[in-house]
C-alpha cells in the first residue's frame, strides 16, 4: 500500500475491536456476517507498505503495525528529486536497527519482487 496505506494501520485497531464485537453487536440490528476468519489486523500484515510520508511518528505507526519484514521505502521522486532526500531523512529518524534498514531499503524490494 502506497503512503503508509491511506491511514489503515491508524483503524486498524478499530477494526480489530469490530471484529471481535461482531457476536455481541446484535443490537445494532441485523448485518452480514464477517466473511474473514481471522481479525483484519492478520491480513494487514500480509500487505507491503511503503514510507512516503512526511512525519515519523506515522511512518513509525505503520512499521510497527506491519513489521520490518513488510515495509518498504517509498518516495514521491520523481518528479521532485528533493523528495528522496526527505524519504532518506525519514527512514533515519525512526532509528531502525541495520538490519531492519537494509530490509525497509532493498530486501523486502527483492524479496516481493522475486529479484
Amino acid at each position: 500500500g502506497t503512503h503508509l496505506g491511506g491511514g489503515i494501520c491508524e483503524m486498524i485497531g478499530r477494526m480489530d475491536y469490530a471484529y471481535r464485537l461482531q457476536d455481541e453487536a446484535y443490537f445494532l440490528g441485523s448485518y452480514e456476517p464477517m466473511l474473514i476468519k481471522h481479525p483484519p489486523s492478520h491480513y494487514l500484515k500480509m500487505m507491503y507498505l511503503e514510507s512516503t510520508c512526511y512525519h515519523p511518528p506515522a511512518a513509525r505507526c505503520a512499521f510497527e503495525t506491519v513489521g520490518p519484514d513488510h515495509f518498504i521505502f517509498g518516495t514521491d521522486s520523481p518528479p521532485l528529486m528533493v523528495l528522496k532526500k526527505e524519504g532518506v531523512e525519514l527512514i533515519k529518524k525512526l532509528g531502525l536497527s541495520a538490519g531492519d534498514e537494509r530490509k525497509v531499503y532493498y530486501e523486502n524490494a527483492k524479496k516481493l519482487l522475486k529479484i
